[in-house]
């Protein structure tokens, strides 16, 4: 079976469908609470970057290039001075390897031993996957390298100056107010901006300053808003795909007081978000994911997320849904089913005659329901390229996908030619 790799005209199969939807349901994600778990100063007063290793300890970059090192409860241990190397971003790998990038990268031990560096690229950031792959930020593009350091390749970015790479290995750039995802050969999947509501850009635009992904990929975007009281630092939460999940505001939110604006950010492998603030201070939250009042499930073939099959190959498709919140059990909703395929035509499943059919309607009007997987629809014969399949409901019960109330899942199937 063929890599799945995005094609173009992948990519405008799926921003069809994900741009428009992703704008009209971003507020019915779920909305994560954040909880401040420690708070503590620093004498690292001009921050750069922040890394995390596997048991919690803090790595901040300075202005200047030195590493300043703290423990998982704030203790100051030890400044690495990096000895006229100038670093303009840090990341730990899984084996606990400290990765600099600036002019080139240095890759050291945690107590600061060189263990080799690579002299072809420079970078803003660096992100390093879990098979030791390594990818640096460079403005307006991205480097890709081995283990060994060898330049394996390079694409083009909008705006990258920070990196970060999900648990499916799916590389995230952003910069200004851009977040970019690429999938592993370059290809652009995914682009949206750091605002709040799509429809409300001049109140709700946000300076990205740091980026981060945690282990269930969701992606972090700290920055500040501009307002007509300030400047407001926050931090804000999308799914995998730009759907706005939630923010905290960096600040007393009682007395509407800053504690100053975010510099960098990390996240640790437990779920515990770091920031830095300028004038020297380290803050570390919890994030506490709020259930959605339901969940809509998709598979094709039995798989989530995505699935390869060869053309004559047929896809089913299953579906699923568990109600959160009781209370909604029994309320008149629009059920959703809508392919997207590469001809960019838009279907709807007829629950008549069981067969996608052009345009985009309900298949069906009915009251919210808990169930299990069930195979819906068996589809043969699918052209070669890319399918994007939406399972969607949303409790505003008059044929319209309504902003507030839609929840969805998706799935893409790759058809391809086995001869």
């Amino acid at each position: 079976m063929p890599k799945l790799i995005i094609s173009t005209v992948g990519i405008i199969t799926a921003m069809l469908l994900l741009g428009c939807i992703l704008a009209l349901s971003a507020g019915a994600a779920d909305m994560p609470s954040f909880s401040l778990e420690r708070s503590f100063e620093m004498s690292c007063e001009q921050v750069h970057d922040i890394a995390v290793d596997s048991i919690g300890q803090m790595y901040v970059l300075c202005e200047g290039g030195d590493i300043q090192v703290y423990g998982p409860d704030g203790t100051y241990m030890c400044t690495w001075e990096s000895n006229n190397w100038w670093f303009n971003g840090i990341g730990i790998d899984s084996n606990d390897l400290l990765y600099a990038v600036g002019d080139g990268v240095q890759v050291f031990d945690l107590k600061f031993n060189l263990l080799t560096e690579w002299r072809d690229v420079y970078g803003e950031d660096i992100a390093i996957n879990d098979a030791g792959g390594v990818y640096v930020a460079d403005s307006d593009r991205i480097h890709v390298l081995g283990p060994s350091g060898r330049v394996l390749g390079q694409w083009e970015s909008r705006d990258a100056y920070h990196i970060a790479i999900n648990s499916n290995g799916g590389v995230y750039a952003a910069g200004t107010d851009l977040i970019e995802a690429f999938a592993l050969d370059g290809s652009k999947v995914f682009h949206w901006t750091s605002y709040k509501h799509s429809y409300d850009k001049y109140t709700d635009y946000m300076d990205i300053f740091a980026m981060a992904i945690d282990a269930d990929d969701r992606v972090y975007a700290a920055g500040r808003m501009d307002t007509n009281f300030g400047e407001v630092p926050l931090i804000r939460a999308f799914d995998f795909a730009g759907r706005f999940l939630g923010e905290i505001y960096l600040g007393n939110n009682d007395e509407y007081e800053s504690w100053g604006l975010p510099t960098a950010m990390a996240i640790d492998s437990v779920g515990r978000v770091y920031v830095t603030l300028e004038g020297g201070r380290i803050q570390v939250y919890r994030l506490h994911p709020m259930p959605s009042p339901f969940e809509p499930k998709i598979w094709a073939n039995w798989q989530a997320s995505a699935v390869s099959i060869e053309r004559t190959e047929p896809v089913v498709i299953s579906i699923a849904n568990r109600i959160n919140e009781w209370k909604y059990f029994g309320q008149m909703a629009d059920w959703w089913l809508i392919s997207v395929g590469p001809d960019g035509q838009w279907r709807y499943l007829d629950a008549h005659t069981m067969m996608f059919m052009p345009g985009i309607q309900p298949f069906q009007q009915a009251r919210l329901s808990d169930f299990d997987e069930l195979s819906i629809v068996k589809i043969s014969d699918l052209n070669v390229g890319m399918h994007w399949f939406f399972f969607g409901i949303d409790t505003i019960n008059n044929n319209v996908i309504d902003t507030g109330s839609l929840l969805y899942d998706i799935v893409l199937v790759n058809v391809y030619d086995g001869h």
